[in-house]
């Protein structure tokens, strides 16, 4: 295992969802400032997720030609637009930067799981799941960060995000060599159209939708969460702790089953982590005060992990073609939340928060019927065990 590699992406990683993550603490003061209904909020996300369908381009790419200058490039979009979220003027400029978000984050995404796939050698599942952990603890810091500014400097401080952005950006660039890669040479004939005609579509259906219902399950509470939390009359202060441990004990929870995956298999820690996860996330809905909280924060633990085992699944499905899978992976993730997010928002404004975040946390059972369909391959860890 290359670690060193895995450490530059896992740092990249964790700086673009760092910045992803505090905006929907910025949502309160956006519907506000433009009088927006709860689905205006949700088409905010859409904007940005929808705009990483790319990424399936971007990992095509990645395994014929040489795309390190994607990962400095996508830091530097996402922090740049992030960071002049609060000085728009007008909701259709904050729609505007929302989908340059999502562009950086696209070229970002695929070339960085890829890069930790390919350092990882025998252990994928623990190496990717490390790559993740930089992405889940960025969302984790994320909204204390967000909470932080708003209360120190308030919502138009966002702007001196571009400080950082300018540091990450250098060390990137500076440490290209560690993550450079040379394509193989691909045989005539190794076009996309014969990718797609060739592809084991059974299996990407079943992966394609085991991803976007966990994942949209996940996404639509950590979206609406601060409003939520706004709406039952607390300070925008929990929101971001609550934020922070789900996120955080979700990234702890990630790795360990990684590397549990790598030994006993991917599809029973999803299975198991599922059946954890709806009971806990249905308390918080249903109690109130303290436990409520605590319910939250211990669902977290269970929440990302199945998201991760799933992308790593579909890498498995095709090793050579990491770069497209990892692609294809990650860009129906992005997209389905975009989407969640506008549709969910629909069902708040029409019925209410409360009946959105149910009935969005009740999609995992529809990953563990699509779970069950995928033919998982045995890894070489699991197979010397």
């Amino acid at each position: 295992m290359k670690k060193k590699t895995i450490a530059i992406v896992f740092a990249g990683h964790m700086f673009i969802d760092l910045y992803i993550s505090l905006l929907p603490m910025l949502y309160p003061y956006f519907e506000q400032k433009f009088n927006l209904s709860y689905k205006q909020i949700g088409l905010l996300s859409t904007m940005l997720f929808c705009a990483s369908v790319i990424q399936i381009g971007v990992g095509y790419l990645s395994d014929r030609i040489r795309t390190e200058w994607m990962l400095p490039f996508g830091i530097i979009l996402v922090g740049i637009s992030t960071s002049l979220t609060s000085i728009f003027p007008a909701y259709w400029l904050l729609l505007i930067s929302m989908v340059f978000i999502g562009i950086g984050s696209a070229t970002y995404h695929p070339r960085g799981m890829m890069a930790a796939y390919l350092a990882s050698s025998g252990r994928k599942g623990f190496g990717v799941s490390i790559w993740s952990l930089g992405g889940n603890l960025g969302y984790s810091i994320g909204p204390l960060a967000g909470a932080l500014i708003l209360v120190t400097l308030g919502a138009r401080g966002t702007p001196y995000l571009i400080i950082p952005v300018i540091l990450i950006a250098a060390f990137f660039i500076i440490l290209r060599k560690e993550y450079y890669y040379i394509p193989k040479p691909k045989k005539t004939g190794e076009g996309m159209l014969s990718k797609i005609k060739s592809a084991p579509w059974g299996q990407l259906i079943s992966i394609g939708i085991a991803i976007s219902t966990v994942s949209m399950a996940c996404h639509v509470v950590t979206s609406f969460l601060p409003l939520y939390i706004d709406k039952l009359g607390y300070h925008v202060g929990i929101s971001g702790i609550l934020l922070t441990a789900y996120i955080g004990l979700g990234s702890l929870g990630s790795v360990i089953a990684g590397w549990l995956s790598d030994r006993i298999g991917r599809k029973p820690i999803i299975f198991i982590c599922i059946a954890l996860y709806i009971p806990l996330i249905l308390g918080f809905l249903f109690l109130a005060g303290i436990k409520s909280f605590i319910l939250f924060a211990a669902a977290g633990f269970f929440a990302l992990a199945p998201q991760t085992l799933t992308q790593v699944m579909a890498q498995d499905l095709s090793p050579s073609n990491i770069g497209l899978m990892s692609g294809f992976s990650l860009g129906v993730t992005f997209v389905m939340n975009g989407l969640s997010t506008f549709i969910f928002g629909a069902v708040a404004d029409a019925f209410s928060l409360k009946i959105s975040f149910l009935s969005a946390s009740l999609l995992v059972i529809i990953s563990v019927i699509a779970t069950a369909f995928i033919k998982e391959k045995k890894t070489a860890l699991a197979r010397s065990i």
